[in-house]
């Protein structure tokens, strides 16, 4: 981290943990639910547990009040880690691919949806149930209070300053008001850490590309390092009520030849021959390791991907939404200048104003978020690029 890129996190972004008053439990509390869930894949089921959900609000410096007024570079995020406390009944890996795809939807994706993941939606958290568990889980959050992390100070925050909380499930609130980036499911994180004695992942056709050495009929198989591609994509395992357990697994190890080339290009491997892979996408960032998760040097895998991993992608994060909300802010500017007319010079002036300031804007976020050096080491020079490039920040 540079002295730049910890002014962006720490001192011009406030962090906030939510606490619901309802449950009591502070925001010093490790654990703010708890519930088992079944597993569609087997007639088991393991335990999960959410923290207190966190709420990181950017561009407000010392936690100042803010402005009525849109600025674009004000931009907010709700964080939920998810974990498995029960060592006795951690989830397969199966398992933790359906819960990630599930659990990551802020609003209806599709209208099976329901009946397609009915096992592990009926066992979430009583407020998680029915059509209510996209509210519950995510929308609902924004209306509780707020503790700042710093001076442990009550404040409230609240979407219904905007004109109420949308029907997330109602198709007519494709674009609800409050919403500045056009998808359906969160940002997602797996940190995944497999058996010592599970090597499925990591045969060479997990992250190597042999196309070329391959014999031409090889390249049409389904190839090993589906565990994988899966993880970096956040897909779940599909299931047939017929489907035996030999061939789930098949569907959970084995990748096509697209799915394959898609995971590698996007794979970053130095640590590969200590069965350690990172991966980058639009809409996730993985990490894929055996063990522990404890491993490899004095600082535990973990930390480094909650801590250092998390903030980097953050800032990433917080780059690919900022150009999103730009983009809706210039079509908005320029198609009310068609709509209204530009003839008459005091329009033209109004419409030229509106553009000025956001070119300003949009040069303060260069500035401040593309422009600073992350790091002067090696490794996390190499995975910013790879990030910059695989969520599309210089293309946008």
């Amino acid at each position: 981290m540079t002295p730049e890129t910890k002014d962006l996190l720490f001192r011009r972004a406030c962090w906030f943990v939510l606490q619901d008053p309802e449950e009591g439990h502070g925001p010093s509390s490790n654990v703010w639910k708890s519930f088992p869930v079944k597993s569609q894949l087997s007639d088991k089921e393991f335990q999960v547990a959410l923290r207190p959900p966190a709420l990181i609000l950017f561009e407000l410096p010392d936690g100042e009040k803010m402005e009525p007024g849109e600025d674009p570079l004000r931009i907010g995020f709700l964080v939920h880690e998810a974990f498995f406390p029960d060592e006795t009944r951690l989830p397969g890996v199966g398992d933790l691919l359906r819960f990630n795809e599930i659990f990551r939807y802020w609003r209806l994706p599709y209208d099976g949806f329901l009946k397609d993941c009915d096992a592990e939606l009926s066992s979430f958290h009583a407020e998680f149930e029915g059509r209510n568990c996209f509210d519950g889980r995510w929308i609902d959050l924004l209306d509780l209070p707020v503790k700042d992390s710093e001076d442990r100070q009550d404040r409230y925050l609240s979407i219904k300053a905007t004109g109420g909380k949308p029907d997330a499930n109602s198709p007519s609130e494709l674009f609800p008001s409050w919403m500045v980036y056009p998808d359906d499911k969160a940002f997602t994180m797996p940190f995944v850490v497999l058996d010592d004695q599970s090597d499925e992942p990591f045969s060479p056709y997990a992250f190597e590309d042999q196309s070329e050495l391959a014999p031409r009929k090889f390249q049409k198989v389904r190839k090993r390092g589906g565990v994988w591609a899966k993880v970096l994509n956040v897909d779940r395992v599909e299931r047939k009520d017929t489907d035996p357990p030999e061939t789930i697994h098949r569907k959970l190890i084995e990748s096509a030849p697209f799915e394959h080339h898609w995971a590698s290009e996007r794979t970053y491997k130095r640590w590969s021959h200590y069965q350690t892979l990172y991966g980058f996408t639009e809409h996730s960032f993985a990490m894929l390791c055996t063990g522990t998760g404890e491993s490899h040097g004095p600082v535990p895998l973990s930390l480094h991907f909650g801590q250092m991993y998390f903030d980097a992608t953050l800032l990433h994060l917080y780059m690919r939404v900022g150009l999103f909300r730009f983009s809706t802010m210039l079509h908005r500017i320029t198609a009310d200048a068609r709509d209204q007319g530009t003839g008459r010079q005091g329009e033209f002036s109004e419409w030229r104003e509106s553009f000025h300031d956001l070119r300003w804007r949009f040069l303060q976020f260069e500035n401040l978020y593309r422009f600073p050096l992350f790091s002067n080491q090696q490794q996390h020079l190499e995975m910013n690029g790879m990030q910059v490039k695989y969520m599309d920040i210089e293309t946008l």
